[in-house]
């Protein structure tokens, strides 16, 4: 869990999109793994004048969380976490799902900088996470998608957050694939996620490359939201259930692939693929920095 340049950049143009008042809760405390001058550029490189005015004596020190996020525009800021070992402001386990009544609706923004994925009854989590949650406020994820083995319990197709959201009537405000290395200084890939968008490419020889990857969702909370609702895997019922029997679509599905390989054209098309593997994401990019 942390703020480095891609978390903080990707805040500062949440908060230009709708600005950023009251309440916060952080799943965690964030470790901002960035300077006091380094905010200030990313300030600049994302047009957020607000962050001109960040706290700090020393502009090569770190920031503390608490002066990082009041610079965006927070007026009081708490942490969760399952112990005190960071100090956080309430200790509360996200696996039970029966959250404290005190806490019900108490938030105006949930951040969850790397903490769901961490967590084993992701259910009863956000069922918390939610109950939390003010009507008209935003819920913030961050979340492992790819090439995260043994960092947490579970990588997240954006998928899960679209079809979960979507099943309990969430506003999607923004859905995005993040591309990035474990050096701050490269750059950040955005895309633009909707269902159905890596189909075909998502596994096999034309999955992913070896970057690491995270879904970034931010989703607001309406008077009719729920937690409840258990989705069906959207691509699978608009693509497949309200189709042809499995069976006649697999056979056709053989037959084209025999002409394909029989056909000329086959070895342009592999090399397609094993272009599109080596340079990743084959979608446009939304955004880069």
């Amino acid at each position: 869990m942390g703020i480095g340049k891609g978390p903080a950049i990707l805040l500062m143009k949440e908060a230009l999109r709708r600005p950023f008042e009251g309440k916060l809760l952080t799943l965690g405390r964030q470790n901002v793994s960035i300077s006091n001058y380094q905010v200030r550029k990313y300030a600049k490189l994302s047009r957020f004048p607000q962050m001109e005015a960040v706290r700090g004596d020393k502009q090569f020190e770190r920031l503390e969380d608490i002066d990082f996020f009041s610079s965006l525009g927070f007026s009081e800021i708490d942490s969760l976490d399952y112990s005190n070992y960071e100090q956080a402001t309430i200790s509360f386990d996200l696996n039970s799902g029966d959250t404290p009544e005190h806490l019900h609706e108490a938030f105006d923004v949930i951040y969850d900088g790397g903490t769901i994925e961490h967590i084993f009854n992701v259910p009863n989590a956000l069922k918390s996470i939610i109950w939390m949650l003010k009507p008209g406020g935003r819920l913030i994820h961050l979340t492992p998608a790819s090439n995260y083995l043994e960092h947490s319990f579970f990588m997240f197709s954006p998928t899960f957050f679209y079809d979960y959201y979507k099943c309990n009537d969430f506003e999607i405000n923004s859905l995005q694939i993040v591309q990035h290395s474990t050096s701050h200084d490269y750059k950040y890939r955005v895309y633009d996620y909707s269902p159905g968008c890596f189909a075909g490419t998502s596994i096999g020889s034309g999955g992913l490359d070896n970057q690491m990857y995270v879904v970034h969702a931010i989703v607001t909370k309406t008077q009719n939201s729920t937690s409840n609702r258990v989705p069906n895997q959207s691509m699978y019922a608009q693509d497949m259930w309200n189709k042809a029997p499995a069976k006649a679509a697999s056979s056709r599905m053989n037959k084209w692939k025999q002409k394909l390989k029989n056909s000329p054209l086959y070895p342009m098309y592999a090399a397609c693929r094993l272009k599109l593997r080596r340079h990743g994401v084959p979608l446009p990019i939304a955004d880069e920095f």
